[in-house]
C-alpha cells in the first residue's frame, strides 16, 4: 500500500540523484507455510554478516558492527554501522571499506495476514575515526531501505535505494572525490542493482519451495 504521495511506507521520497526499486516474492501454497517461510527471510535479512552468502559471488562483503566498530554476530540494532567491502578502488580514510549507519528497524504485524520487517541505512562516517567525513562512495543523503514482507501467501524482498549521488563536495582529498565519482557512477549505472537483484532473489530461495 502506497501514501497519497505514492510512497511506500518507511521509504524516502525521491528528490534527487539515481533512485532503484527493486522487487522480489514467491508464492506458497498455505498462509501458514507463507508465514514460516516470511520468518525465514527476515532471520536472513537480519544475518547482514551474511548477506554475502545470500547474493552469490563477486557480491560486496557486509560486516555488521556496534557503534564502536567492533564487530557484532547478534541482531542489528538503531545505530549500529555495517562496513562494506566492494570489488572497487579503496577509499583512502576508511581501511577499504565503505560505511553506512542503520537509522531505521522495524518489525510490525499490520494484521493477521501481513507481517513487514525492515532495515534503513544511510552512508556514514567511519566510526573507528575520529573525523565526521563521509566514508561512502555516495552522498550521506542517500539512502537504502530494506524490506521483507509477507501478504497472504505472498512473501516478498524489496531493496530502495533513494537519493543517490557521488560523494564528491564532502570528500576530502583528490583521490577520494575521484574514487566517490567512478564508483558513484557505476553504481548508480547498474552495479548496485545486479548486487541488490542477487540478495533479494537470495533472500528468497529454499529448495523446498
Amino acid at each position: 500500500m502506497k501514501d497519497a504521495n505514492n510512497r511506500k511506507p518507511g521509504v524516502p521520497l525521491p528528490r534527487k540523484g539515481k533512485n532503484l526499486t527493486i522487487k522480489k516474492n514467491i508464492n506458497l501454497a498455505s498462509a501458514e507455510e507463507a508465514s514460516r517461510v516470511y520468518n525465514k527471510v527476515k532471520d536472513r535479512l537480519a544475518d547482514i554478516n551474511n548477506w554475502d552468502q545470500w547474493s552469490g559471488k563477486g557480491s560486496g562483503i557486509f560486516t555488521l558492527t556496534d557503534p564502536e566498530g567492533t564487530k557484532k554476530n547478534n541482531l542489528p540494532a538503531i545505530g549500529d554501522y555495517i562496513k562494506i567491502k566492494i570489488p572497487a578502488p579503496k577509499s583512502a580514510n576508511s581501511d577499504g571499506f565503505d560505511w553506512v549507519k542503520i537509522d531505521k528497524i522495524d518489525s510490525k504485524n499490520v494484521k493477521d495476514t501481513d507481517e513487514r520487517y525492515i532495515i534503513q541505512v544511510h552512508p556514514s562516517q567511519n566510526p573507528l575515526n575520529k573525523n565526521n567525513e563521509v566514508s561512502h562512495f555516495l552522498d550521506s543523503d542517500a539512502t537504502s531501505t530494506f524490506i521483507v514482507s509477507r501478504k497472504g501467501k505472498q512473501v516478498a524482498a524489496e531493496i530502495y535505494g533513494r537519493n543517490e549521488l557521488p560523494n564528491v563536495e564532502k570528500a576530502q582529498g583528490v583521490f577520494n572525490k575521484l574514487r566517490n565519482i567512478v564508483v558513484g557512477l557505476f553504481a548508480t549505472a547498474g552495479l548496485a542493482r545486479i548486487q541488490w537483484e542477487k540478495l533479494a532473489a537470495g533472500l528468497l530461495e529454499f529448495d523446498n519451495n
